[in-house]
């Protein structure tokens, strides 16, 4: 096996570890940022720093296949701590909820991400004859396979194999890549050399890419999973266009190279992107209509072809954004193998996009999601993009690249006249297909008073007043976790008798009194039934801060006036936001009742 499919194979097995690791400390840290997001940011750390060391030797007979039996060893301990030790030492401690111990308990994950990061730099360990075709290729085939391993991991390995087969699976992978590669012939120069570093600017430039690409994917995961829904397919599909657009676009950057010119490509493709983020928050302004249009005009067919609108949404939202992101790194990588190593290239540029990946997925998750909302976030990105761009401005004899800055400029600024943050948060997904089909469902929508939105870590909520149906709505991420009649015992759509039951069981079938958890807060109906009708202790569980905020707040205490109250009388239960897998992890006490209610329970991707 050639370093090229070796590179495939590898960043196969990595995605395929990144998923089941994250799948195993979403059950001990929480599904937070704080908890899986930043055991797994340590992970990608780990593999950034691996790219970086092993560009500090001067020697150049480095082998992907040595790495990866390295990786090999690493990764059993680091599985091993992961699937057995972690949850056996966490389990009944609150040593888990601390930053810095969480910190701590990931750094076992180094022991396979450090060789992994080393063996894909040194496959980029090629002759000068080939720099170009090694770098087109080569990150191409990692891109592949990513977006092979992303997609198969949650669909077949996981499901047909389980957690020990998926693993051993990614084993395997990487026991094939440790084979020894083929000898090959080079010159006694490039052998031991010395070449200069990777220039300053180059690195900046990287590192920049990777912190723009990533806040934006992130945002369109939110904004796409609002609009289409939040399942693990739209997720999938979303991740998997991100990492082939790139894969084509490292492809396709040998004969933009031929064609622009070699001092031009990348600001051409770097105004590019900047147009193509506009374009692509355009369109990502006109889901919601383009799904409905796609629901009605398919309506008589079968529900395939309302799934294949939604994966074109998806690839007009992601793909060219995603593809001119692609060409950036690359054409670095070859400017700097054409005068040194280009593992040396590869290994500092690739390892400064992932940090600034790593650095723009925390800011994004946790200060501009919830400070400034999607649209603010891909604003910013563009006016990063701009920003970032303007040296190469001055390196253009003439006004086509400020035009084409202007041009991108434009695009945002007619995507945030169409932005409607109401209606993405809306959750079209779950309307009616047949009120959709006949122009209904939108009209009746926009007949709803919007009382309040409020930004989220995970999800925008909204609060929604439809005085037709006498009923209030509590959204998060689109989906309807709560509702109540305005006028109470008047005809509501409200779903009242569910909710309350669920408040009044734990009393009704058991003693009524004692300690009882509550998983979910929601629309606060249940959790104010119980408090009425439970004696003793009641904690509730809620993984987005802004659900708490929003019933506490005035629209709160308009549209869910005994929720409300029953948060903030004496008797009030206590909130605690955490998930919930990671607090009963932690927490070892026994309860007198527990009562946990999936938002959908007869959808497949309810939790």
């Amino acid at each position: 096996m050639n370093a090229i499919p070796k590179l495939a194979v590898i960043g196969a097995s990595l995605m395929i570890l990144e998923v089941l690791v994250a799948r195993n400390l979403a059950t001990v840290f929480g599904n937070t940022f704080e908890g899986v997001a930043l055991a797994m940011n340590i992970a990608l750390l780990g593999l950034a720093a691996g790219q970086i060391l092993v560009t500090r030797g001067e020697e150049r007979r480095s082998q992907p296949s040595h790495w990866c039996r390295i990786a090999l060893l690493g990764c059993i301990p680091a599985g091993i701590w992961v699937i057995y030790l972690l949850p056996f030492i966490v389990e009944g401690s609150s040593i888990g909820g601390l930053s810095l111990i969480r910190i701590s308990l990931s750094l076992p994950l180094l022991c396979g991400a450090i060789p992994l990061g080393a063996a894909i730099t040194s496959a980029f360990n090629t002759s000068r004859a080939q720099v170009l075709e090694r770098t087109s290729f080569g990150v191409c085939a990692l891109d592949v396979g990513s977006a092979v391993g992303a997609a198969l991991t949650p669909l077949l390995l996981l499901p047909g194999l389980g957690g020990f087969g998926t693993f051993a699976c990614a084993m395997l992978m990487l026991l094939a890549c440790c084979r020894a590669e083929e000898a090959r012939t080079r010159e006694p120069s490039e052998l031991l050399e010395r070449d200069a570093p990777v220039l300053n600017p180059s690195i900046m430039v990287a590192f920049w890419v990777g912190l723009i690409s990533m806040s934006i994917q992130l945002g369109w995961v939110r904004a796409l999973g609002e609009v289409l829904g939040s399942t693990l397919t739209i997720f999938g599909i979303t991740s998997a266009t991100a990492l082939l657009g790139a894969a084509l676009g490292a492809q396709s950057m040998p004969a933009l190279r031929s064609r622009v010119g070699k001092e031009r490509i990348q600001r051409f493709c770097w105004a590019l992107w900047l147009i193509s983020q506009g374009l692509s928050l355009l369109i990502l302004s006109f889901a919601p209509h383009l799904f409905i249009y796609s629901v009605q005009m398919f309506s008589g067919a079968a529900g395939l072809w309302v799934y294949m609108s939604e994966v074109l949404i998806i690839l007009m939202v992601v793909g060219p954004p995603s593809f001119f992101a692609g060409v950036l790194v690359p054409v670095m990588m070859v400017l700097h193998g054409e005068h040194g190593r280009l593992d040396r290239g590869a290994g500092v540029l690739q390892g400064a996009q992932l940090i600034g990946g790593v650095i723009g997925l925390g800011l994004t998750a946790v200060w501009a999601l919830p400070q400034y909302g999607l649209l603010g976030l891909f604003i910013a990105c563009g006016i990063l993009t701009f920003a970032v761009g303007v040296p190469q401005l001055r390196k253009s004899g003439h006004g086509t690249s400020a035009g084409a800055f202007l041009c991108g400029a434009l695009l945002f600024a007619s995507a945030g006249s169409y932005w409607d943050s109401n209606l993405m948060g809306a959750g079209v997904f779950q309307w009616d297909r047949q009120e959709v089909a006949s122009g209904e469902a939108l009209t009746a929508w926009q007949n709803r008073e919007i009382a309040g939105f409020f930004p989220g870590k995970l999800g925008n909520v909204l609060i929604e007043k439809d005085t037709a149906q006498n009923t209030g709505y509590l959204r998060v991420g689109g989906r309807i976790e709560g509702s109540v009649p305005l006028i109470p015992g008047e005809p509501s759509m409200a779903d009242m008798p569910t909710e309350v039951l669920l408040g009044v069981l734990p009393t009704w079938t058991g003693k009524g009194s004692g300690s009882l958890l509550m998983v979910g807060l929601g629309g606060g109906t249940s959790v104010a039934s119980a408090v009425e009708t439970w004696d003793g202790e009641i904690i509730v569980l809620e993984i987005e801060p802004a659900v708490k905020a929003a019933l506490l707040s005035p629209a709160g205490a308009e549209v869910f006036p005994h929720e409300n109250a029953a948060l903030l009388g004496r008797t009030a239960p206590q909130l605690v936001i955490d998930d919930a897998r990671s607090y009963l992890v932690q927490n070892l006490r026994l309860w007198d009742a527990i009562v946990i209610q999936p938002s959908e329970p007869w959808l497949p991707w309810s939790t």
